[in-house]
């Protein structure tokens, strides 16, 4: 389901798309966007009268803010744009907007009947007789990453939030388990008694039967695999979502000492262990039960052939626990291998201009290949354990089928057994060993995923920045900004940056902090903006603390990293959200709007990734273009301007000079 934003690439208004003429009133009326989020909060328990909320929060403006509030209560929430056929898709309770503007709450829905909330009450609403009245805008509440101390917990906590669907899957798993002992029988039935007897009513009603389990199977295969690529899906949603989330909302100074491999991998790896929970965590409790439903099966035909199956099951199962323990250990240095070898290729990559303009393309290559062969040796390794373990596993099997035959086939030269009751028994051993094999494969999964969620649960385990509630609307323009002895070095036994540093900077002061390289300029800087902590000393902005007023602060490095998308979205991304009107005012006025004018696609005109088909005086100017248009109360500028000319510099710092807002600018002298 797309967002809204993913769909327009621009802001989102609370304002509905243009309606049409209304011959009927809605059959119910909404609330306005603040008592919906109100109401919506109500509904997960949190208390809190209806004005109280209305001071501390403001919803006017964008779509995304509508979503603010929630997820400062910690629901995940997220505008979209939706039809009526998709509404089935919403996690509810949800808000919903009709075409008047206003908001009610989807609390339920029941088949093609919607129980909605609105300021004329609660009743339930036909869906095609509410579809008329809708905008189009809803809110996507699809849960994210639960909290938990381990990410198999969080796993298991978000897939039991889908208990419909989770049981929809283990019923549909559990029927396909069970026509796996039906077979069997029906193969005993024909071999022993209809062939034999040349008893064609017989005949006729076990293929009848034959081909109705077939049919049955195929239905249920099919619902249990669309429940399945739900539950995959919306797992893989919000798992990634969340740990992305998390990822972002760490301090700056731990994000700080991780390399770009040891992010992409952290991020990745939750996928796999999202699709061994989602896809064998039901299969591996019911294989469980199976292995013993086939065995009270099998002891009914052959008891003494039974112990030997178990014994040969057990001995398999052993030999692959041993072999997947040895694999885990070398999935854990190829992780590393690979860690480092995909850090420096990311490096390499976006520094390709570097190694070229000095011409270290071979050295470059020889570097990479060392880490890639060392990434690969560990591979190797693994990989021909588990040939090895391959090939022992079906030795295994394949004796056990032929023992099984020699023995059966001695029984039956006795007249002590039937040729269908050992086929059956054979096939019950069959399924017997993959349901012993379904648990061994899940430990083993897991056993291999371990080493690589280490990095996943290591950054899970980094506790987030608190996001203090939002403060009531001030109409302040401006904050001031203090710093009163503030003591700051990067570790233990890193030398002090700033010592004893202390400065006062008024609300709507324009201000310049200069020194030479190495001064500690964009340090100080980090501070105020909250990505760095002070170890001493205290800082405060607006009378509280930089992270405690994030919302009101817009720092911008002296290198910008643009993204890859059009240039609008660049804008929308670093100026916080800025509405599109008022980015365009600020892009007339910086002079980016003439810039524009000249690519052939205007505002969609693609960006690469970092921004390299930018000039840097370009990236700036795209980045000023957007502090501008913030309307944050406090701008913070490293350098921001060292790579424009000097005309278009002294045209910008006069717009920057007639600003409301505190502006602190670092530079070099």
């Amino acid at each position: 389901m797309p967002s809204a934003a993913d769909r327009s690439g621009t802001a989102l208004s609370l304002a509905p798309p243009a309606p049409g003429p209304r011959e009927v009133p809605p059959p119910v009326r909404g609330f306005d966007a603040v008592e919906a989020v109100w109401r919506l909060l109500r509904h997960h328990g949190h208390e809190g009268g209806l004005q109280a909320f209305r001071e501390a929060h403001d919803v006017r403006g964008s779509a995304e803010s509508l979503a603010e509030p929630l997820e400062r209560a910690g629901i995940q929430a997220r505008p979209a744009i939706v039809t009526a056929e998709e509404l089935a898709y919403l996690d509810v309770p949800t808000l919903l907007q009709l075409g008047d503007g206003s908001w009610v709450v989807l609390e339920d829905r029941r088949r093609d009947v919607l129980h909605l909330l609105g300021s004329s009450g609660a009743r339930p609403v036909p869906e095609a007789e509410l579809a008329p009245f809708l905008s189009g805008y809803a809110l996507d509440v699809s849960p994210s990453l639960p909290a938990g101390k381990g990410l198999w917990s969080r796993l298991r906590a978000l897939l039991l939030h889908h208990r419909r669907a989770l049981a929809m899957l283990a019923l549909a798993s559990l029927l396909l388990q069970a026509l796996a002992l039906v077979l069997p029988e029906i193969t005993a039935t024909v071999m022993n008694q209809a062939l034999p007897d040349r008893a064609r009513s017989t005949l006729h009603v076990v293929s009848m039967g034959v081909v109705l389990v077939a049919a049955f199977q195929a239905c249920t295969g099919w619902l249990r695999d669309k429940v399945l690529l739900f539950l995959v899906t919306r797992m893989a949603v919000s798992a990634e979502r969340g740990v992305l989330q998390h990822l972002l909302r760490l301090p700056f100074p731990v994000l700080d000492k991780m390399t770009i491999g040891e992010r992409l991998q952290a991020f990745t790896s939750v996928g796999a262990a999202r699709d061994v929970l989602a896809e064998r965590a039901v299969a591996a409790v019911l294989d469980g039960a199976m292995a013993i439903a086939f065995v009270a099966a099998m002891a009914t035909k052959m008891a003494g052939a039974t112990l030997f199956v178990v014994a040969v099951a057990l001995v398999m199962a052993g030999i692959a626990v041993f072999v997947g323990s040895a694999q885990a250990r070398h999935q854990a240095r190829e992780l590393e291998a690979q860690a480092r070898e995909r850090g420096f290729l990311s490096e390499l990559i976006a520094g390709i201009g570097t190694i070229k303009a000095a011409g270290a393309e071979q050295q470059a290559l020889q570097r990479w290949l060392q880490r890639f062969r060392a990434e690969l040796g560990h591979t190797l390794r693994r990989q021909r354990l588990g040939l090895w373990s391959d090939v022992g596993l079906e030795t295994l099997r394949q004796g056990m089928y032929v023992g099984l035959l020699i023995w059966g086939g001695s029984l039956i030269l006795r007249g002590e057994l039937l040729v269908g009751t050992l086929l059956a028994f054979v096939q019950l051993g069959s399924g017997f060993l993959g349901a012993v094999f379904g648990l061994v494969r899940v430990h083993l999964m897991v056993a291999v995923l371990r080493p690589q969620l280490a990095g996943t649960q290591q950054i899970l385990d980094e506790a987030p920045e608190h996001r203090t509630a939002r403060r009531a609307i001030s109409r302040a323009r401006s904050v001031p900004v203090v710093m009163e002895d503030v003591w700051f070095r990067h570790g233990p036994e890193s030398p002090w940056i700033a010592k004893g540093y202390s400065r006062r900077f008024e609300a709507g002061a324009k201000e310049v902090i200069t020194g030479a390289s190495g001064f500690g300029k964009s340090t100080l800087l980090r501070m105020l903006a909250g990505l760095y902590v002070p170890e001493e000393g205290s800082i405060s902005v607006g009378g509280t603390s930089p992270q405690a007023a994030a919302s009101d602060i817009l720092y911008l490095p002296q290198f910008v990293n643009l993204f890859s998308g059009s240039i609008i979205e660049n804008l929308r991304l670093l100026s916080g959200g800025a509405p599109v009107a008022r980015l365009l005012e600020a892009a007339e006025r910086t002079g980016l709007s003439a810039l524009v004018a000249t690519l052939p696609m205007s505002w969609e005109s693609i960006v690469s990734p970092g921004g390299k088909s930018l000039s840097g005086g370009q990236r700036q100017l795209i980045a000023l273009t957007a502090a501008i248009a913030s309307d944050r109360k406090l701008l913070l500028l490293d350098e921001a301007l060292s790579n424009l000319d000097p005309i278009r510099a002294a045209e910008l710092r006069k717009i920057l000079d007639g600003l409301p807002a505190t502006v602190i600018e670092a530079r070099h002298v």
